[in-house]
């Protein structure tokens, strides 16, 4: 069964919310409740200042739950790398994922899907996310 979880990310205010819930009525129309500090806020889906991150249904070795946008350390056998998650359009000879799939972006701005690296056991480490650090990437912090 697939586990369907979101946390949003509000642009203006700089915070992130951890608990939210999305719901889609039968007329079309979405709403998305951000429950934080004992209080609900409601906003469309659409909303300017907000960003819905998806979970992947990945988890790190930690089993920390990856979202859209986390920023990860991949552990090889002989180094140890960092990229942030996105949903993006394979851009590469990786077809086989329908055109769409889970990403890494590496800080040289390279990319590729998620999925080799878990089927090679590769080990994840969530470090944050790349809207409450945009440096977690950068070379100076560590990326390679």
């Amino acid at each position: 069964m697939r586990i369907i979880k979101f946390r949003a990310w509000d642009t203006h205010q700089k915070k992130m919310y951890r608990y939210v819930e999305h719901t889609t009525y039968n007329d079309g129309s979405a709403d998305v409740t951000l429950i934080a500090d004992a209080a609900d806020y409601r906003f469309s889906p659409n909303a300017a200042d907000r960003e819905l991150l998806q979970f992947t249904e990945m988890q790190d070795s930690y089993e920390r739950d990856i979202y859209d946008g986390d920023s990860v350390e991949i552990k090889q056998p002989f180094d140890t790398i960092r990229a942030s998650v996105f949903w993006g359009e394979v851009s590469n000879s990786y077809q086989w994922t329908c055109g769409q799939t889970w990403l890494f972006r590496f800080p040289n701005g390279t990319q590729g899907p998620v999925l080799p690296y878990l089927c090679y056991g590769y080990k994840l480490r969530i470090l944050g996310a790349i809207y409450e650090n945009a440096t977690l990437l950068s070379a100076d912090g560590g990326g390679k």
